[in-house]
């Protein structure tokens, strides 16, 4: 005589007689079942046995993140809520439900249980092994998963309005940081003759200025007022902030000159000295690599001014592209 054992899964098995009182695994879902004391193997309860008891429904479940898991059985869901990994984030439901359960109206246990003293401590309870396949999305009730998308999709929101905020600050600090060097080139005599932009390198340090010349100035500039232009702004600005000053043409940096040899440039300039300064502003210049743009001359006056002369007229060459 055999056991006829009918599991919550619908599906049927047979077990021996001598099994029974004891626990035997499901071969279809693998649920753990006693298995019955055996009964008679009349015709009747035969027929009756054999005939397919209809399926119960089957179990489901979505986790905080959103991951669903299932179908899995009754028994299997109890399984779970007692390895804790069903919390009251959760939700539940069964085949053909319109809705979904909070887990905690299937286990009221949950109602006072903390989700901060469950063993998973992730939103996804299945985190690091393999769980149960998802539900298929014919499975799931409708409703409540329309409203969890668009919660999704409202999550984005902020980080968008964060980026609009920020590309619109960008413009308006560069903008503002960079207001008082405008004011002083502005102030220049030569600004009227000449077109140049003055700016912070950088979008946050003070260490470098860019002095930058731009095509277009007025038809009546001289070669030399570019120079002038600088060395006007120079000795306007208060350049201690900064430890270099860079000499750029259409925002393509050429050279660039230390705040000490400026300042004593600038300070010549001023005081009526301005050949001298011309003159010696090449020989200080620094190419973008850092080597020096031209040479220190030395011997007699009249050879050197020749030299220097040279230079000049080179470098606003370089500088310019005139």
């Amino acid at each position: 005589m055999s056991i006829i054992v009918q599991c919550e899964c619908g599906k049927q098995f047979r077990a021996a007689d001598d099994k029974a009182g004891r626990k035997a695994l499901c071969p279809h879902c693998q649920a753990v079942l006693v298995l019955p004391s055996p009964t008679p193997e009349d015709p009747d309860a035969l027929a009756k046995a054999a005939s397919p008891a209809p399926p119960r429904k089957q179990w489901h479940m979505r986790a905080k993140d959103g991951q669903s898991y299932g179908p899995v059985s009754r028994q299997q869901l109890d399984a779970w809520f007692s390895e804790r990994r069903i919390t009251s984030g959760c939700y539940l439901w069964q085949d053909g439900d319109k809705q979904m359960r909070h887990a905690k109206d299937v286990y009221p246990a949950l109602e006072n249980s903390s989700e901060s003293v469950a063993i998973r401590t992730s939103a996804n309870p299945f985190e690091g092994e393999l769980a149960t396949p998802r539900s298929s999305g014919r499975d799931r009730p409708s409703g409540r998963i329309t409203l969890v998308s668009a919660s999704r999709r409202h999550r984005g929101i902020p980080l968008i309005i964060a980026i609009i905020v920020v590309l619109a600050f960008i413009p308006a600090y560069s903008w503002n940081r960079n207001s008082g060097l405008r004011r002083n080139l502005k102030a220049c005599e030569t600004f009227d003759v000449v077109r140049a932009d003055v700016y912070y390198d950088g979008f946050l340090s003070t260490n470098a200025i860019v002095f930058d010349l731009k095509d277009g100035g007025s038809s009546s500039a001289r070669r030399i007022d570019p120079v002038h232009l600088f060395f006007e702004f120079s000795a306007k600005s208060d350049l201690n902030s900064s430890t270099r000053i860079i000499l750029a043409h259409n925002g393509q940096q050429k050279f660039y000159i230390s705040n000490s040899d400026l300042k004593r440039l600038s300070e010549s300039y001023a005081g009526g000295g301005r050949p001298w300064a011309f003159n010696n502003l090449p020989e200080r210049l620094r190419t973008m690599s850092g080597s020096q743009a031209y040479e220190s001359w030395s011997g007699g006056w009249l050879g050197v001014l020749q030299k220097q002369t040279q230079d000049l007229n080179d470098f606003i060459t370089m500088w310019s592209g005139n």
